[in-house]
């Protein structure tokens, strides 16, 4: 082996595998550092610090253990499946390892949750990757253009019929708040609630992918449609959709993945700077507590309210449809923000391992990660061969969606069952099918 090529050895195995290692472990300092900070500020609605030196060393120790699995994900040619995984550590056990190192939780809730992690990566190893999913042609081009056609309908007849085809560019709280209040009296049909729902999710792949193709045309009248969808209920997250879609689109390729928990570490970093140089908590409060923390905290706050209440068994989620009566007269969401936040308004959605503690109990801890890995391998077969850029928002969309909600309203109302009729519909490069 020459020198140059023993230079670039070196320089790969240090860019593709102590880059990342470094970034982790950078970023979970930096959790911690702001963890310190939020904790005094947000005490009420949960966050204590008792830090012990066992505590804290067993939470690195458990973070470290798969960060070998996360990093072989960096070199993988299963480019979807890799993301979402790598996502999910960063974004939802990271925090979580982080936070157990100041709360005390106690010991069952702690196995539970490590069970829950621990059950997806070895799940994510030993569930091969499946054959990649393969459409005909004219049939891809057609499903794309009917998904369009049927979004589009569904954005403008609601615009139309609710709104009077109202356009808000605005995105002041006080504006958005004014629209989602004036939309909790409309009687919507439940399709079209769903459709309308996911139309958030999937207009900007969409969009995007009119860009890739250079369809000017279409790509106009779907940016349109995510202008007016906006319009309708005021939400947020359909902007930073789009923003995150093309984003993506135009920084992402396959080598960037490594740096993701670089990525990651800016947030609390920039926090930290935030309140350090001019005392503002604004970082600190939208995108490390909210983001990253709250769910973290409210996974223990779902599992000791189920602990001491009956399991829904998905008496509120689609066995309603079937006559299925849930013991719990009011939205779980609400009644997890009415017991621990003393707010009945408060919707307290949260995903993951919450999903599966609040419908199944130790029967969840056990399954539902296999059911996790196995959609994401789905996903991953129906994107084989997809360009990269078409790939990062599908991606990021599922983890969001799977951090935030239940995996069926995630399924349905949130579109991943559509996503994946869109995945299938992209253009892909054959050469690339493994």
């Amino acid at each position: 082996m020459t020198i140059s090529r023993l230079k670039n050895f070196f320089y790969n195995k240090f860019q593709s595998y102590y880059l990342g290692l470094f970034g982790i472990i950078l970023f979970r300092i930096l959790l911690d550092l702001n963890y310190a900070i939020i904790m005094p500020k947000y005490a009420y609605m949960g966050f204590v610090h008792e830090i012990t030196f066992i505590r804290y060393l067993i939470s690195w120790i458990i973070l470290l253990i798969p960060v070998r699995f996360i990093l072989n994900q960096y070199s993988s040619k299963y480019v979807f499946f890799a993301n979402v995984i790598t996502l999910l550590y960063l974004m939802a056990f990271v925090p979580g390892t982080s936070i157990m190192a100041f709360m005390p939780m106690g010991s069952t809730f702690f196995v539970l949750w490590i069970t829950y992690w621990f059950l997806i990566f070895i799940f994510s190893y030993l569930l091969k990757p499946f054959k990649p999913l393969v459409l005909p042609e004219k049939t891809k081009k057609y499903l794309i253009y009917a998904i369009l056609t049927i979004f589009t309908l569904t954005v403008i007849y609601i615009s139309w019929k609710y709104t009077v085809f109202r356009l808000q560019v605005s995105l002041q709280d006080q504006d958005v708040n004014d629209m989602r209040l004036a939309a909790r009296e409309w009687e919507i049909p439940t399709i079209l609630t769903y459709l309308l729902a996911a139309a958030g999710n999937i207009l900007p792949l969409l969009f995007v992918y009119f860009l890739f193709r250079k369809q000017k045309i279409f790509a106009i009248i779907t940016g349109m449609m995510i202008i007016l969808n906006f319009s309708i209920e005021g939400h947020k997250t359909i902007m930073f959709n789009l923003f995150i879609c093309l984003l993506g689109y135009w920084l992402y390729n396959e080598k960037r993945i490594n740096l993701f928990s670089w990525g990651f570490s800016l947030i609390p970093f920039s926090a930290l700077l935030q309140y350090l140089i001019v005392g503002k908590y604004s970082i600190l409060d939208v995108l490390v507590r909210r983001t990253l923390y709250i769910p973290a905290l409210v996974n223990y706050q779902y599992y000791d309210f189920f602990s001491k209440h009956d399991f829904d068994y998905f008496r509120q989620s689609f066995l309603r449809h079937f006559g299925f009566e849930s013991p719990h007269k009011t939205t779980i969401q609400r009644l997890i923000g009415e017991v621990y936040y003393n707010d009945l308004t408060m919707n307290a959605n949260n995903g993951l391992f919450s999903d599966a503690w609040l419908n199944l109990g130790m029967v969840g801890v056990l399954v539902f990660p296999f059911l996790l890995v196995f959609l994401f391998k789905i996903m991953d077969s129906a994107s084989r061969a997809v360009n990269v850029k078409l790939l990062i928002f599908p991606a990021v969309i599922t983890v969001f969606t799977l951090i935030s909600g239940t995996l069926t309203s995630g399924l349905l109302t949130n579109g991943i069952l559509i996503m994946i009729v869109c995945l299938l519909a992209l253009p892909k490069n054959k050469t690339l099918y493994a």
